[in-house]
């Protein structure tokens, strides 16, 4: 059981603002008058720890929230800058009250962080709702040490944690890639994949497996390489077929896909007022201003109007 002291740390010692040191004094169990009915846990020894003295994970909390308090102070990015620099020196310098690892921004600038219109993530922690085998603490959930354990037991509930650390090792290396590759700006990626072509969309999503294997710059060059051989395989492919057709100038090439693109356009033309002409036949509205062909003449075929632009040219008779 520990006890906080009627003493805290004298006024020579070197804290930060507003940081009070608390020594903890050890009282011993046996002490209490119902010490026969409390649980006594098995505690593994710790080498440099010894009983009464704050745990890190008590001066990191503590320390962090001393952080946060001076930085509300800060009434813009220049100061709270300096804020967070000095406290870094003070860390490294080892002062009591600057422990804390993990520094969070302020409210004001989570609008400028990665990641703060994704749903389910949290940009000041850095952490999702939903992570990466998200039950793996539930293997460690129900196990206590205890001094009755046998040696086998003791080396099988080591061997869970170890697989544990394991999976949470792999968790914050897949959240590292996330973050490296600027996976976070969900809205500006998007934006770049609608503006490629289907078939080039699709190879850069399958290719985001390998991402982890590289740094950033290394996977969008691997890309870019990627993405050009695929377009030079697709220029190669459209030259030969030009070629089997007979075409042997790039201006008859050019020729070629403009008329290929007219043709397109009024197949597309045609289909969709064939559409609308069927529609209004089947309402009764359809029909009735079109022109009847004369008796004992054949009506033209819509598609042969069509087409008939793109026939060639009547050879010219000779003269006798």
């Amino acid at each position: 059981v520990r006890k906080r002291p009627r003493r805290m740390a004298s006024a020579e010692d070197e804290l930060a603002p507003g940081f009070k040191k608390v020594v903890f004094r050890p009282e011993p169990t046996e002490s209490l008058d119902d010490s026969a009915d409390l649980y006594h846990p098995y505690l593994p020894p710790v080498p440099g720890v010894k009983v009464g003295d704050e745990v890190a994970r008590d001066l990191w909390y503590r320390s962090e929230q001393n952080f946060i308090r001076q930085l509300a102070g800060a009434s813009n990015q220049a100061e709270a800058d300096s804020i967070r620099s000095d406290f870094v020196k003070q860390r490294d310098r080892g002062v009591p009250g600057y422990e804390a690892n993990v520094l969070p921004p302020r409210l004001d600038d989570v609008a400028r962080m990665e990641g703060h219109e994704l749903v389910g993530y949290m940009p000041r922690r850095g952490d999702f709702d939903v992570e990466w085998s998200n039950d793996a603490e539930k293997l460690i959930s129900e196990i206590e040490f205890t001094s009755e354990d046998t040696k086998d037991e003791k080396e099988l509930k080591l061997r869970v944690l170890d697989i544990f650390n394991r999976r949470v090792d792999e968790r914050e290396k897949r959240k590292r890639v996330v973050i490296e590759h600027g996976l976070l700006n969900y809205k500006e990626n998007q934006e770049k994949m609608w503006l490629m072509d289907p078939d080039e969309r699709h190879l850069v999503q399958r290719m985001r497996l390998f991402a982890r294997y590289h740094s950033r710059e290394e996977h969008e060059a691997f890309v870019r390489k990627t993405l050009e051989a695929k377009r030079l395989r697709k220029e190669i492919a459209k030259l030969e077929t030009y070629q089997r057709m007979g075409i042997k100038r790039l201006s008859d090439c050019e020729r070629y896909e403009l008329d290929k693109s007219r043709r397109v356009l009024h197949k597309d033309a045609w289909l969709k007022k064939e559409k609308e002409r069927k529609k209004g036949k089947k309402s009764g509205e359809g029909g009735e201003d079109r022109k009847a062909p004369r008796p004992g003449k054949r009506a033209a075929r819509p598609s042969a109007e069509i087409w008939r632009q793109f026939a060639p040219p009547p050879e010219a008779s000779g003269g006798g």
